[in-house]
């Protein structure tokens, strides 16, 4: 029984192609997945941060703010913009 050299050698380059391929192919999704969830993080992160400044911001034109703004002194009222 002969051993056909040339159909071993193809086979196992087809194999080759194959494994890495799909190693290729793997690597891709998950740097895919990564991306996204990092765009994510960050259009949930920049809209917490509106958030807050809009709140921060109605709260300063809020008649809450002006009747405490009476008598207060900077860091006080950079203490109070802060927390709410």
């Amino acid at each position: 029984m002969a051993i056909v050299w040339d159909q071993i050698v193809v086979e196992n380059t087809f194999l080759a192609a194959i494994i890495v391929g799909s190693i290729y192919l793997e690597r891709w999704l998950e740097e895919k997945a990564h991306r996204r969830k990092e765009r994510e993080s960050k259009k949930k992160t920049i809209s917490i941060i509106i958030n807050d400044l809009e709140k921060k911001l109605s709260l300063l034109e809020s008649n809450q703010y002006k009747a405490y703004d009476v008598g207060c002194n900077n860091l006080n009222r950079a203490t109070f913009i802060t927390f709410f």
